[in-house]
């Protein structure tokens, strides 16, 4: 079945397929076997995608899974198909980064009238003793910033937004 993921902001499609006796991913074009092993006594894993193994940390809130692994933490939530064909259509749908967990701002990297490159960190929570960093989705204009460093917020409240893209 396939399935759209917001993992840290990107919404991502794909298809967990299910094998005799195995799994595999699909994402893209791209098909990889995939596999994670029963948690060890310290809570590590072993995330097996294709010939790759991968030592990981999971913990989950409700229909959130924050994942650590090579360092890096990410969250990952399934979007409901219905939350999908409702935005569908939406213009400027991609304005706001939304707290993917409950948290703390640990700190904020940019200030409203800032340009931001896609990937730049422009704000940090902390969550469950984990940090994540708030990446721009896209380059634009910080348009706002919602709340303020050592503040705390729920699931979905909005963290930084971006201006509208100019019309071409």
């Amino acid at each position: 079945m396939r399935r759209r993921f917001d993992i840290d902001g990107t919404a991502i499609d794909a298809a967990l397929l299910r094998r005799p006796a195995s799994y595999a991913l699909a994402v893209g074009g791209d098909i990889q076997p995939i596999d994670l092993s029963p948690p060890a006594a310290d809570g590590t894993q072993v995330l097996r995608v294709g010939e790759r193994a991968f030592a990981v940390h999971v913990a989950r809130d409700g229909d959130t899974a924050f994942v650590q692994i090579a360092g890096r933490a990410f969250s990952i939530r399934t979007i409901e198909p219905l939350t999908v064909f409702a935005h569908a259509g939406a213009a400027n749908a991609d304005l706001t980064a939304r707290a993917p967990m409950p948290g703390t701002v640990a700190a904020v990297r940019v200030q409203v009238g800032a340009q931001v490159s896609k990937g730049e960190t422009m704000m940090v929570i902390e969550s469950m003793k984990l940090e994540t960093a708030i990446t721009a989705w896209r380059d634009g204009t910080v348009e706002a910033i919602h709340l303020a460093a050592g503040q705390t917020f729920d699931r979905d409240a909005p963290l930084v937004s971006l201006a509208a893209e100019a019309a071409e």
